[in-house]
C-alpha cells in the first residue's frame, strides 16, 4: 500500500507539472500572435508608402529586413524566457524514470516475496485440508523463501522457511534455519526452543551439548515455556532424574486443558516417573496437599476451575492445577510434580494457602463474574490432610 500511495504521489505532481507547462505555452500563444500581428501591418505600411512614392526600392529592402531581423529577435527573447521559466530537460526524464525506478527497487528489495509466500502458503494449507499432495507447493515455497535470504535479511522470511522445511520433514535445513535465528534473537524464549527441538530432531533425537545449551536458555528466559519442559522432560528421563521428569511434566500438564491430545501421553509418563522412582502415584499423607472443590449451588459449572498453591502474602504460585469443564465435586491432589518452579518445591514450603477460582473466561486472572474460595493459612501437614473449599 505504501508503495502505490508513493507512485501515485509521484504520477500526481509529474502531470501537474506537464500541465503547468501546457498553461504556460497557452497563455504565451497571445503574445506571439500580437508580435505577428504587429509584423504585418508594419509590412502593409511600408508597402504603402512605397506605392506612393514616399519610400523608394532600396529604402524599402532595408527597412523590410530591419523589420524582419525585429521579429527574429522578439521571437528568440520570447523562447529564451519561456526556458528559463520551464524544467531543464534532464528533470522531466528524471521525473519520467523516478516512477520506474521506485517500483523496480520494490521488487528487488521488498516485500512483493513477502505477497508470493503467502500466496504459496494459503495454497499449501487448502491442499492440505482438501487431502491433495502440496509437496510440490511446499517446496516452491521452499525455493523462493531461499532465493530471498540469500539477496537479504528477511527474519519473518527465515521463520516461515523453518516451518516449511519442519512440515517437509527435512530437518536439518529446519534445525540450521531456527539456529539462525536463535542466535539473532537470543533472548526470545520461543525461538530458543523451538532451536533446541528441531536441533534434537535433526541429530535423530540425540540430546547434543547444542540442544541442552538452547534447551537451558529457553527456560532460563520462560521456565513454563511448553516446548521446552516437554523436552526437558525427555532429557531428565534419559539421565534417571525422575523426580526432575516430574517438575517438568507436571509444570507443563498444568498448562495444558485436560482433554488435550498430548495430556494422556504427559500422565503416562508422569505415572511411569513415580513408578520409577519407588511411588505408588497415589498422594498420600505428607506428600502434597489434596483439595475437594465443591461447586457452586444449584448453578451449572461453566469455564475452567484453577487450583492453586501459593505462600500467603505472595502471588505466585508453587504449585497449580487447571481442569476444564469440571464436574463438581472436583478433587485435586498438587505434589512438587505441579511446582512452578523446581526452585520452589511444594514440600518445602513452610506456611502456604489454598485457591480455587473457577474463570468463567478460562483465562488464570482474576475477572468480574469469577467464582472462587481460599482456605485460611496452613501448614504443609495440615494441607496434606484434605482441604475443602466452596466456590461462592
Amino acid at each position: 500500500m505504501t508503495l502505490f500511495v508513493s507512485l501515485a504521489v509521484l504520477l500526481v505532481a509529474a502531470a501537474t507539472l506537464v500541465l503547468l507547462g501546457s498553461h504556460r505555452r497557452g497563455a504565451e500563444e497571445p503574445a506571439r500572435q500580437s508580435i505577428l500581428s504587429t509584423y504585418r501591418q508594419r509590412q502593409r505600411d511600408l508597402a504603402h508608402e512605397r506605392a506612393l512614392g514616399l519610400l523608394d526600392e532600396d529604402s524599402f529592402a532595408e527597412l523590410s529586413q530591419e523589420l524582419e531581423q525585429r521579429l527574429l529577435d522578439d521571437q528568440a527573447l520570447q523562447v529564451t524566457r519561456r526556458g528559463g521559466d520551464s524544467l531543464p530537460r534532464w528533470l522531466w526524464g528524471l521525473l519520467a524514470l523516478l516512477p520506474l525506478t521506485t517500483l523496480g527497487f520494490y521488487l528487488y528489495f521488498g516485500e512483493l516475496s513477502g505477497w508470493q509466500a503467502q500466496s504459496l502458503l494459503e495454497r499449501s494449507q487448502q491442499q492440505a485440508q482438501a487431502g491433495q499432495d502440496h509437496s510440490a507447493t511446499l517446496a516452491e515455497l521452499s525455493a523462493l523463501l531461499e532465493e530471498q535470504l540469500q539477496r537479504r535479511d528477511w527474519p519473518r522470511g527465515r521463520y516461515l522457511l523453518a516451518q516449511v522445511e519442519l512440515e517437509r520433514g527435512n530437518m536439518e535445513a529446519a534445525a540450521r534455519q531456527y539456529g539462525r535465528l536463535a542466535e539473532e534473537e537470543p533472548r526470545d524464549a520461543v525461538i530458543q526452543a523451538q532451536a533446541a527441538q528441531t536441533a534434537y530432531l535433526a541429530a535423530g533425537q540425540q540430546l547434543t551439548p547444542e540442544v541442552r545449551e538452547r534447551l537451558q536458555q529457553a527456560l532460563a528466559l520462560d521456565a513454563d515455556q511448553p516446548t521446552a519442559l516437554g523436552l526437558a522432560g525427555i532429557d531428565a528421563f534419559e539421565r534417571g532424574d525422575h523426580a526432575a521428569v516430574q517438575q517438568y511434566w507436571g509444570r507443563l500438564l498444568a498448562q495444558m486443558p485436560a482433554d488435550a491430545p498430548a495430556a494422556a501421553a504427559i500422565r503416562e509418563g508422569l505415572e511411569r516417573a513415580r513408578q520409577l522412582e519407588g511411588a505408588s502415584g497415589e498422594v498420600t499423607s505428607g506428600e502434597g496437599v489434596a483439595v475437594v472443590v465443591a461447586g457452586p449451588a444449584g448453578e451449572a459449572a461453566q469455564g475452567t476451575l484453577f487450583v492453586f498453591v501459593r505462600e500467603p502474602g505472595t502471588p505466585v504460585p508453587l504449585a497449580a492445577a487447571r481442569i476444564d469443564r469440571p464436574r463438581f465435586p472436583v478433587r485435586v491432589q498438587l505434589t512438587d510434580a505441579q511446582a512452578m518452579d523446581p526452585s520452589r518445591p511444594l514440600s518445602a514450603a513452610g506456611q502456604l494457602e489454598v485457591v480455587a477460582r473457577l474463570s468463567r473466561s478460562g483465562q488464570v486472572q482474576a475477572a468480574e463474574g469469577d467464582l472462587e474460595a481460599s482456605s485460611p493459612t496452613l501448614t504443609l501437614e495440615q494441607a496434606a490432610e484434605g482441604v475443602r473449599l466452596t466456590l461462592k
